[in-house]
């Protein structure tokens, strides 16, 4: 099974390559790309959960509890981290990010 580290659609966003690395490290400990698992789709790690789902639930209105009810094997860590990485790379400057 590969995840992210290994994907080769797995891009880094930093501009710096060791901010790139820690981000792709962070992200490939949350998510998993395995033509085994959905056919290749972004699961949640050790689950069979499409990520887009998540996104799917969040954006027609539906909470993080509704969300981790209907999809048991995810757990809540594992939604907190992936949305705190994302608001992290997309939101702070550098300066905050230095501080976090």
């Amino acid at each position: 099974m590969k995840n992210l580290k290994n994907h080769p659609n797995c891009f880094t966003l930093h501009t710096k390559k060791s901010e790139g690395l820690k981000y792709n490290n962070m992200l490939a400990d949350l998510i998993t790309i395995s033509p085994e698992i959905q056919s290749g789709t972004p699961v949640f790690a050790k689950t069979r959960v499409p990520v887009k789902i998540l996104f799917d639930y969040l954006k027609s209105g539906d909470t993080i509890e509704e969300f981790l009810h209907d999809f048991p094997s995810v757990r809540r860590e594992q939604v907190i981290q992936l949305l705190v990485l994302l608001e992290r790379h997309y939101t702070y400057t550098e300066h905050e990010e230095n501080i976090a």
